[in-house]
Formats: structure tokens, sequence, C-alpha cells
């Protein structure tokens, strides 16, 4: 097999890569495996030899709001995934296809909005309490003299 050819099936893979399920291209990513074609771990730049040891890490971390979509998932090793836990690191954006990365950053602005807005609802509301407890406070002082 030619590196044109093995080029040419790449393409192909990357032309419908967010069609497919992560179980799918982990079966692509073996049969790749056999051809001598080992995926790099996106973390520490080597290669998953073993492709038992695939995990697929998401750019934005689905416990923060990111999509399960293939084009939000890269390779890790497992312990690089580990490692990496659920920080966003803006090194892995250039993987994601633009239109999904302004879809997650607007998503993300909005959720970011929405919590601070909730964030000033409970200062709020906090602050109000407070008045009402010392206005309360004072007035019992002064009954009480």
């Amino acid at each position: 097999m030619t590196k044109e050819h093995i080029a040419a099936i790449l393409n192909a893979i990357f032309s419908f890569w967010q069609d497919l399920s992560p179980n799918e291209v982990k079966s692509l990513l073996c049969i790749l495996a056999t051809r001598n074609i080992v995926p790099k771990c996106m973390e520490c730049g080597h290669p998953i030899s073993d492709i038992n040891d695939i995990t697929w890490d998401h750019v934005f971390p689905h416990s923060k709001g990111g999509p399960d979509l293939i084009g939000n998932l890269i390779p890790m090793h497992g312990d690089c995934n580990i490692k990496k836990d659920d920080i966003i690191d803006e090194k892995y954006f250039c993987y994601i296809e633009p239109e999904l990365l302004q879809q997650i950053l607007k998503q993300r602005k909005k959720e970011n909005k929405r919590k601070r807005r909730e964030e000033i609802r409970k200062n709020a509301a906090l602050n109000n309490f407070n008045s009402v407890k010392q206005a309360h406070t004072r007035s019992s002082r002064k009954r009480g003299k």
C-alpha cells in the first residue's frame, strides 16, 4: 500500500468523520493499525500502538457541557486522558471543525451569562435577607430597652 493510497483512505475517513460513532472510528483505527498506520496521542504525541489503550477525550469536556460528537473527540492514551481530566485546553481547538467550535463557544458563553445572573440573584437575595435580619434585630433591641 503506497503513501498516496493511505492518504486517500485517511481523507475519506475524515470527510465523513462527523457521521461516525466512536466505535466505528475505533474499528477504522484498528484496520489502519493492521497496516502499521498508528494514531498519535494528542496529549503526549507518542503513537498509540496498543489499540486497547486508545481513549477518546472530549476537547470541551462532557461534564462542562461539551457535546458527545466525534468532532469534539480526540485520541489519547488512557493515562494521558486521565491526567488531562476535564481541563479545557485551547491547544486542542485546532482539531475541532470551526462551525462546531463556534457553536460550543456560543453555548458556553450563554451558560456563563446564565450562571452570572444566577449568582447575582443569589447575592441580592442574601443581601436582602441580611438587611431584613438586621432590621429585625434592631427593632428587637429597641423593644427590649
